[in-house]
C-alpha cells in the first residue's frame, strides 16, 4: 500500500511546560501545505527492512537514516511487537518533505506506516 503522509507549519506554537522526561508539553495550531512524502508498505513474512529515495538535497546536514535509527522503522518494530504479530515489513520513503525543516516529516512518516 502506498500513502501520501503530509508536511506541516506551525501556524502558533506555545511551551506551556517542561515535562519530567525533559520534553516540554506544547499548544499548537498547525495547518497541513502542498509537500508530502510517499510511504509504501509491504507485508513480509519477517524482519523489517527500510529504503529512501531522496529525489532533492534539502539540506548539507545527514540525510534521512535508512536503518533501524528511522522512526517509521521503530514504529513498524513497535506495532508489531505491542500487537504479537508475528510478520515484519518492507518500508519505503520517497521524501518530498525537506528532513529537519520543522514540517513534521518523520512524524508524519511514521503515522503513515500505522
Amino acid at each position: 500500500m502506498t500513502v501520501k503522509s503530509a508536511a506541516k507549519i506551525n501556524l502558533a506554537l506555545d511551551v506551556t511546560g517542561k515535562r519530567p522526561d525533559g520534553y516540554h508539553n506544547i499548544e499548537s495550531v498547525f495547518q497541513t501545505v502542498g509537500l508530502y512524502d510517499e510511504i509504501t508498505v509491504k507485508l513480509t513474512d519477517s524482519g523489517i527492512n527500510i529504503s529512501c529515495d531522496m529525489p532533492f538535497r534539502f539540506s548539507l546536514s545527514d540525510p534521512v537514516p535508512c536503518d533501524e535509527r528511522n522512526i517509521a522503522y521503530k514504529t513498524a518494530k513497535k506495532f508489531f511487537e505491542e500487537n504479537n504479530m508475528n510478520i515484519g515489513c518492507d518500508i519505503h520513503i520517497k521524501k518530498g518533505i525537506p528532513s529537519q525543516a520543522g514540517m513534521g516529516g518523520g512524524s508524519s512518516d511514521a503515522a503513515a506506516v500505522i
